[in-house]
């Protein structure tokens, strides 16, 4: 040690001069500080003083022997050796003259940066100072900053990831390495696999998954899991539902059954969940994880051939209290009305509608003119139709009958011509859609109780006026150390929403959908010149058997006159009578007990509770123009002069109200054994669960009801469900009224034995096996289909570890599984399946109707899986490939078949369908560039999958059943859409359809029979996506963030809307744009496809044919993201270890590969929906 003592300090010269000597004779030879080998911290300072003539005074106590340096200055500057010396040791150096005195540096702030094992940035991890009361938590980038002194430790954890460190300097990066077993901790660390039922070393799993990066994944802020999950993994095909646009629907490696459930199974925090994933925190996710192959996803038996979803939330970490606010506020871009409705404009409108009163007056035809009909004593009144007509139409029949000039028509029609109702559409219905989201939750916990709660409220605005959501999470998560070998693991959800809406009618079953709106004439105002509400011509609605749609005016002011209920139909007027709300509510409570029976092997037993409730009311006042039409289509009339005889429905609104109650249970007990011998290794589980699921539920159709008093009245429903009077028709009948009550009561029942190995040689070969099988009360009664066990085998060769290969920083894994997955159709069993009717026709007795016949040899479905992949990692990990093959294939599946005759019903579901997939995968992340300031990381997904329907029974019925519709047909994809091939127009401007044979029919308006053979169908392609890709780039400098992904889906098809030549008489309906370039006279056919108005009398054979075909290929910039994080020292002068705001931009830009501009994730089949909005959001970040 040196002494600080004058009187000695010319001998210390002479010492330092002699041993300077000797040191400057060898320079050529010896090892200095900064030359590329790392030295003591006592060898760096003599070096120093050698090179730069100072002399450094120091305590000896204050070196760590263990601590080595390596200092990168090169030149000769004191001041730059002292700074990297104070970086590197945490000592503080006084430069007096020409000596420099080190000494301690009381505190200091420690900051760098932490990954995980697989190089991903470890955002969120908890840093403790065990020696003092200093904690923080690592920000977006992964960087930290803590109050520590030299020799303090460091506790970094996050999930199931932990490290312990020494403070040796002021600046530390390290990565984090996951809490397994000793044994597992030997090999080299690059993750932790969480298949829900264990937590497995990834280098010693031999199965397909893919660990999704959580930093990509929590930057979106999106309010739900699968809109954050899109584009972060190529397995999984977010993706339009064309049956219901507007929703979405998502799948793994395509679609594997026909009949049961396509989705995959989701396991929240070990156990399944049958739930929704709107009710799983965001925000609170540790890692997600798809299970892909059989190897993986087996263990899960008749639930896994879908793949499955692996879901971790956050736990509790030993600490201080750690507190972390979220809020995200987006806005997003009002409906696009133009887009959406796609209609000719009013002049065209005009003309369209004027084509067949024009072609009538010419031929010496009579306009059909209701007044007159109805005050004709000749006529028999039940063959009159009292449905509302078209404007144009009825003026036509008012200059027919003499009633105005041709000069008054054109005047007339040119004042509808200039009229458009689109703003008054998006004035009375549209508002611009928000989400506000606030999530808050706290962490910490000491040696024996660890805890994570949150709250999470969201609160939604949809773009219909009135439309509303409000949700709320609590959630409380905690890790009991019972005793030394007894923890338990205990959490409870709660789940509240109430979402309200306000539909256009009673009978919508989207809240959201304004088609009947969108088929009223573009002509017609629903606001005067004086902002007044404006009555408008009534859609007939020809889905509910004439009963609720718009009437004649005539027939409306005779009605009234009759002393019956005003039709006459103001939108403005009628908005807000009509309400659609929901009330639902979801808890869920789960416990598992970890014992220690050895070192090697662990008892787990515990389970899970959920309980849920839905409540839905739907609502039509009894002044709404609903109840009107249908007071007065059920009453009685005594004659057509008289008054009224009887009205059978109760005077008021009408309420729908459905309640249903959800109660599942799950039991396990697990054995878990893990073991290290020499060379091998050993991990392996052995299980058993049951589980129940029971649902519960009623819906009760009440009329006269008022909502001030909340009370009905009783209905005749025993009359109404069989005939009612029609005012369509008067002095006709029509079918009875729908009523919608109904009992709901269903328990499925399931029993599980299942077992998992994954055993390891050197660390480099690996085998893995699983087996399971699956019990139900839904099962068959045949013993050749019981007791089969789903199961799995695979293996991986870790060659990159191999002595042949050679030393340095990269990987190669190769991979192979094969096994056999299972699906779940719980609609059928071995008994017959029925639904209780009220009987209103058998004088209230109560009837049952069989929806499903009892199958004795019914079976799990099932999908044998073969997956080949490889893993490579280079250049340190900076460059990772992970290569998939797969091929799945799917028999056994349920599908409709022809029944024995004498069993009286046809067809039925057996087990005799089949499907294959096969596809490539790739997942390719790069670390560009990586400094101390700036980053760039960029991931691209690139999946394909081609699907094939190998058997199927196609139902005996006519094409026009099939035509346009989703059908999964022998010898095509899976998700066909089903059309003819259409030939364009002929001379005559009628629509040509090419059959099989070659020949061609022309589509007219006297076709009245079946033309055409399940032959003459040909596939317009699938409407699942073959192709799915992305790319998302990350950039970070210092503390700002900018990223941005792209995504792809490709080879798929969309059944577009457009004019087929619909007949345009006389009645309110939408006219599609297309009608402006209809063929109008010879010769036209040489530049148009598009029929002449009024051609096509069965519509459907145009409209689902291939001139509606259209690619759904496209490219969306699905998000931006820019954000900014305050430096940590700032962000503690305001109480915060964590300061970040951002601004998100969504689907900024679309390309497509069809040219119509119709948005592929958003459309119908033959039908637009409401585009998909760009959306800004502004989000803030704080922990404290």
């Amino acid at each position: 040690m040196k002494k600080v003592n004058h009187g000695k300090k010319t001998f210390l010269n002479v010492r330092l001069v002699i041993a300077a000597s000797f040191l400057l004779f060898g320079l050529s030879n010896a090892q200095i500080a900064g030359s590329g080998e790392s030295v003591t911290i006592e060898s760096a300072f003599k070096t120093i003083e050698l090179k730069t003539g100072y002399s450094i005074f120091y305590k000896k106590e204050l070196l760590s022997a263990d601590t080595k340096i390596n200092l990168e200055n090169q030149d000769d500057n004191i001041q730059n050796y002292l700074a990297e010396l104070t970086k590197k040791t945490g000592l503080k150096f006084t430069v007096i003259g020409k000596q420099i005195i080190a000494s301690e540096i009381t505190a200091m702030k420690v900051s760098g940066k932490i990954t995980e094992p697989n190089g991903q940035i470890a955002v969120n991890a908890t840093v403790e100072n065990l020696n003092r009361s200093s904690s923080t938590v690592t920000d977006d980038y992964g960087n930290y900053e803590v109050s520590a002194k030299l020799g303090d430790i460091l506790q970094i954890s996050k999930g199931a990831l932990s490290e312990k460190v020494t403070v040796q300097s002021n600046t530390m990066d390290f990565v984090l390495e996951p809490l397994l077993t000793d044994a597992a901790n030997e090999a080299a660390i690059e993750g932790i696999l969480i298949t829900g039922y264990q937590r497995i070393d990834p280098n010693k799993a031999a199965a397909s998954y893919t660990s999704v990066n959580m930093e990509n994944f929590q930057k979106r802020g999106n309010s739900d899991i699968l809109s954050s999950l899109e584009g972060l993994t190529p397995a999984l095909t977010v993706y339009s539902d064309p049956s219901n646009p507007g929703s979405k629907l998502f799948n793994l490696r395509g679609v594997a059954t026909l009949s049961g459930n396509t989705k995959p199974l989701i396991v929240v925090d070990g156990f399944q969940y049958d739930g929704d994933l709107n009710t799983i925190n965001p925000y609170e996710v540790e890692s997600i994880t798809l299970l892909k192959d059989a190897a993986s996803a087996s263990v899960y038996g008749a639930k896994s051939s879908n793949g499955v979803i692996v879901i971790t939330t956050k736990k509790g970490k030993k600490g201080k209290t750690v507190f972390r606010y979220t809020t995200n506020y987006s806005i997003s871009e009002k409906t696009d009305l133009n887009y959406a409705m796609n209609r000719a404009s009013s002049s065209q409108l005009v003309d369209a509608q004027s084509v067949y009163p024009k072609s009538e007056i010419a031929n010496g035809g009579n306009l059909y003119d209701y007044e007159s009909e109805f005050n004709d004593p000749y006529n028999y009144l039940g063959n009159l139709f009292a449905g509302s007509k078209n404007q144009v139409y009825l003026l036509y029949a008012d200059l027919q009958q003499g009633r105005i000039t041709q000069e008054q028509l054109d005047a007339k029609l040119n004042i509808l011509r200039g009229r458009d109702n689109t703003n008054d559409i998006a004035k009375l219905y549209l508002q611009t859609p928000m989400v506000s989201q606030h999530n808050i939750s706290a962490a910490g916990g000491g040696d024996n109780f660890k805890y994570r709660t949150s709250l999470n409220y969201t609160k939604e605005y949809g773009n219909i006026q009135g439309s509303s959501n409000d949700k709320g999470l609590f959630d409380f998560v905690s890790e009991i150390n019972l005793s030394p070998r007894l923890t338990l693991d205990l959490q409870t959800n709660l789940s509240l929403s109430q979402e309200k809406a306000t539909p256009i009618d009673f009978y919508s079953t989207n809240p959201n959908d304004l088609t009947s709106i969108f088929k009223i004439s573009s002509y017609q105002n629903f606001y005067g010149a004086n902002n007044e509400a404006l009555s408008v011509f009534k859609p007939v609605n020809y889905d509910t058997s004439y009963s609720y749609g718009g009437k004649e005016p005539y027939e409306i002011q005779r009605l009234k006159e009759l002393g019956l209920y005003d039709e006459t139909f103001s939108p403005v007027n009628d908005f807000n009578k009509y309400s659609n709300n929901s009330e639902n509510w979801s808890s869920r409570v789960q416990g598992l007990f970890n014992y220690k029976l050895t070192s090697d092997l662990k008892l787990k037993f515990g389970g899970q509770f959920m309980k849920s409730s839905l409540n839905n009311q739907r609502i039509a006042d009894g002044d709404s123009n609903e109840m009107a039409g249908l007071l007065n289509n059920t009453t009685a009339l005594l004659d057509y002069t008289g008054g009224v005889k009887k009205m059978y429905l109760p005077v008021g609104g009408r309420k729908i109200e459905s309640q249903t109650d959800i109660t599942n249970y799950l039991l396990r007990v697990q054995l878990d054994y893990d073991k290290k011998f020499g060379d091998h290794y050993l991990n392996a589980i052995v299980g058993g669960e049951v589980q129940s699921n029971h649902v519960k539920g009623t819906v009760s159709d009440l009329f006269g009801y008022s909502r001030t008093s909340n009370t009905f009245v009783q209905a005749d429903k025993m009359f109404l469900n069989s005939l009612i009077f029609d005012t369509y028709n008067p002095g006709g009948y029509t079918d009875g009224v729908n009523f919608f009550d109904e009992l709901i009561d269903n328990t499925d029942r399931f029993v599980s034995m299942y077992a998992n190995a994954n055993y390891s040689f050197k660390n480099k070969y690996i085998l893995t096996g699983s087996a399971r099988i699956d019990q139900s009360n839904f099962f068959g009664t045949d013993p050749q289909y019981r007791y089969k066990p789903f199961w799995s085998v695979a293996a991986k060769w870790r060659a990159g570890q191999e002595d042949f290969m050679g030393s340095g920083e990269r990987t190669l894994d190769l991979r192979a599984s094969y096994g056999v997955n299972g699906n779940i159709a719980n609609k059928y069993g071995p008994y017959d399946v029925g639904r209780i009717v009220q009987g209103y026709i058998t004088d209230y007795n109560a009837g049952l109707a069989i929806e499903n016949y009892k199958v004795n040899d019914l079976r799990w479905e099932r999908t044998d899986i073969l997956n080949l992949g490889a893993d490579v990692s280079l250049f340190k990990k900076r460059l990772n490939l992970a290569l998939d093959y797969y091929k799945k294939d799917s028999h056994d599946l349920l599908s409709i078949i022809d029944a024995d005759p004498t069993l009286g019903a046809s067809p039925i579901i057996k087990n005799t369908a089949s499907i294959v997939n096969d596809g490539y995968e790739a997942l390719l992340t790069s670390r560009n560039v990586d400094t101390n300031d700036f980053r760039w990381d960029t991931q691209f997904n690139f999946r394909y999958n081609k699907g094939k329907v190998t058997e199927a029974y196609t139902e005996d019925s006519g094409v026009r059943q099939i035509l346009g519709k989703i059908q999964n047909i022998k010898g095509f994809e899976p998700n066909s859409i089903m059309v003819l091939d259409y030939a364009g127009v002929d001379n005559e401007g009628y629509g040509l359809i090419r059959k099989k044979d070659g020949s061609l029919v022309q589509i007219t308006d006297r076709i009245y029979r079946e033309v055409f053979s399940k032959e003459d169908l040909v596939s317009g392609g699938t409407t699942l996506p073959k192709y799915t890709s992305s790319i998302n780039n990350n950039f970070y400098y210092k503390g700002f963030g900018l990223s941005f992904m792209f995504i792809y889906q490709g080879g798929f098809s969309l059944l577009k809307d457009g004019y087929n030549g619909e007949a345009l008489m006389d009645e309110v309906s939408l006219v599609n744009a297309e009608a402006g370039n209809a063929w109008t006279q010879p010769g036209d056919e040489l530049n148009t496809n598009i029929p002449r108005i009024n051609s096509t009398f069965p519509v459907s054979y145009i409209a689902s044919s291939t001139k509606n075909i259209i690619d759904g290929d496209f490219v969306r910039l699905r998000d931006v993201i820019v954000s900014y994080t305050i430096p940590m020292e700032m962000s503690k002068n305001f109480g915060f270890s964590e300061f970040t705001v951002n601004l998100r931009a969504n689907n900024l830009y679309l390309w497509t590969k069809n040219k119509e501009g119709i948005d592929p994730e958003s459309h119908g089949l033959g039908f637009r929906y409401y585009k998909i909005p760009k959306t800004v959001s502004l989000g803030l970040n704080v922990s404290f």
